[in-house]
């Protein structure tokens, strides 16, 4: 280490001292901050390079920034960066790392004569989603004054359509009411847009509707954009739902756009317990042996309506020979509801059958009858099958 101090001693010694005529750098910023910034490693790289050459290798860069304005995701987009050897020996260029992988330097390394100049490339690639970019890309000389060189590109990413927000997220939705969600669809092409139609998977409960935006409403760059509006209609199961809006349009790059929905449907009537799945609403009794009674519980937590403790009853099970039974409710508390043991029981005389499928309209079923005027019928999924 001290051999190492004693050689960077003396590249700036010499530099103050044993230069054979001063040199006027054009630069007037600093390209990296002093020697005592760098790492041991690169100390050691910019003093092995300068301690090879003679002469003193000199620097000169107009520019260590760029900004490319807007590129479009999926695009690459290139600078080139002139570095040139104003000094009177040899300047070797080394390439060291980049922020991101999406950032390359397209070169493996140099060596310039005293007045030569090189273009040093820097690549950059379109991430994913639009946004602002911010990326360097290090370049290692033997110039002691500037042994590290930190280029920096910055800019913009865009998209030819591109919506804000870029999903529809409606949180808690009470069982049998509407809600709207809307967002923001921009087009960035030179041709204005036009909303040609929209698919949903269920078109029963979700239904989309859109209005132009007036000039003054889009961001930067967009030359024109929507507001669309998407409907949750009542009659959804209570549990969570998803569903994808998508849009047609006459955009060249993007016939279709595609915005994620998602919520709950809730109510005054919910069920919780071991094996009972939210994200599906349904209770996962899986594997069940053939000729074995099996027995399960469930608590369905009612809260209050008007003041009144919401009642529940057993109307019917699908398959028939599903049994089902309510215990005695548990109150939480005045004005806050009860909690009501539900006891599942599959006999042992049941029959082979596999509830286990994808579609939820063929698992096993429980009605629950209620007083709440908004859920009258609770249906309670049982996914299961049975077998040897």
């Amino acid at each position: 280490m001290k051999t190492l101090c004693w050689i960077i001693s003396a590249i700036i010694l010499g530099l103050a001292f044993g230069s054979v005529s001063a040199k006027t750098r054009h630069t007037s910023w600093p390209i990296v901050s002093d020697l005592h910034e760098l790492t041991e490693e690169e100390i050691g790289l910019a003093a092995s390079m300068a301690a090879n050459g003679e002469g003193t290798p000199e620097l000169e860069l107009e520019t260590n920034e760029f900004h490319f304005g807007a590129l479009d995701i999926g695009k690459t987009g290139s600078h080139d960066f002139i570095f040139t050897n104003v000094g009177d020996g040899e300047m070797r260029l080394t390439p060291g790392p980049t922020s991101c992988t999406c950032t390359s330097t397209l070169f493996k390394g140099e060596t310039l004569p005293p007045g030569a100049s090189e273009r040093i490339t820097v690549e950059w690639k379109a991430k994913e989603h639009p946004g602002e970019f911010t990326q360097t890309a290090t370049i290692y000389t033997n110039d002691p004054q500037n042994a590290r060189v930190v280029l920096n590109v910055t800019g913009r990413f865009t998209a030819s359509v591109d919506s804000a927000p870029r999903e529809i997220v409606f949180g808690n939705v009470m069982t049998g009411t509407e809600r709207q969600g809307d967002f923001k669809l921009y087009c960035y092409e030179e041709e204005p847009l036009e909303i040609l139609g929209y698919e949903v998977d269920d078109s029963e409960h979700f239904v989309a509707d859109w209005t132009p935006l007036q000039k003054s409403a889009l961001p930067e760059d967009a030359t024109s954009g929507y507001e669309v509006t998407i409907t949750v209609k009542p009659g959804l199961p209570v549990s969570t739902f998803s569903d994808k809006l998508r849009l047609e349009t006459s955009s060249t790059a993007f016939s279709h756009y595609d915005v994620p929905i998602e919520g709950v449907i809730t109510s005054n009537i919910s069920l919780a317990g071991p094996r009972w799945d939210r994200s599906i609403g349904a209770a996962r009794l899986d594997f069940i042996p053939s000729g074995k009674n099996f027995e399960h519980q469930l608590m369905v937590r009612t809260g209050n309506l008007r003041g009144e403790e919401i009642t529940i009853s057993v109307a019917r099970s699908e398959p028939d020979w599903i049994e089902a039974e309510l215990g005695e409710p548990i109150s939480l508390g005045e004005g806050t509801g009860s909690l009501t043991p539900l006891i599942i029981r599959i006999p042992d005389d049941a029959p082979s059958c596999n509830f286990m499928g994808t579609n939820s309209e063929t698992w096993g079923k429980i009605f629950l009858e209620t007083s709440d005027p908004m859920s009258p019928v609770v249906r309670v999924l049982l996914r299961f099958a049975i077998g040897s």
